[in-house]
Order: structure tokens, then sequence, then C-alpha cells
């Protein structure tokens, strides 16, 4: 039995699976207007999923101002990407 298991945990654990789990607005007047992609991505947990891969809460509140540059903000956010990308699709059992 425990063969079946290894197995089929193997299988699923090489499934590439993109599932961020985000509530975004499903309907285009819903949206925020100002938003862009950067900043709809940090209104929910993923934004968590960043801070606990080491992005500082500030510099996710300057990472969310839809004001400044999206590529200023986006090099606050990119050394944490990776590993908050990879935060649940990487846990051990």
């Amino acid at each position: 039995m425990n063969n079946a298991y290894e197995t089929l945990r193997e299988y699923v654990f090489s499934l590439r699976i993109v599932d961020t789990h985000e509530h975004m607005h499903a309907r285009e007047e819903s949206r925020d207007k100002t938003a862009d992609v950067l900043s709809e991505y940090l209104t929910h947990y993923f934004s968590c999923d960043l801070v606990s891969a080491g992005l500082k809460p500030d510099e996710l509140a300057i990472a969310r101002d839809v004001k400044r540059p999206l590529m200023e903000r986006w090099k606050l956010v990119e050394p944490y990407w990776d590993a908050a990308r990879l935060s649940r699709s990487r846990a051990k059992t």
C-alpha cells in the first residue's frame, strides 16, 4: 500500500498546476480601472507569501502603489517572486 501512495504522491507533485487562489474580479466592469497586473496580484494571498519570503511590508506598500512606475515596483517584488510562487508546491508532507 505504501508503494501506491508514494507512486501517486510523486505523480501529483510532478503536475504543473497554477492556482494562486486569488480573489480577483471576474468581470471587467467590477475591476479597479487604475489597477495594473502587479497591483491586482498583490491585493490578496500572494502578497502574504511575498512578505513571508522576505519582502518588507513598506516595500509591499510601494509595490501596490499604481502611481509609481511598474518596473520600479516589479524590482521590489522580483527577488521574492520564486520563493513565494513555490511556497506551496514545495511543501513537505
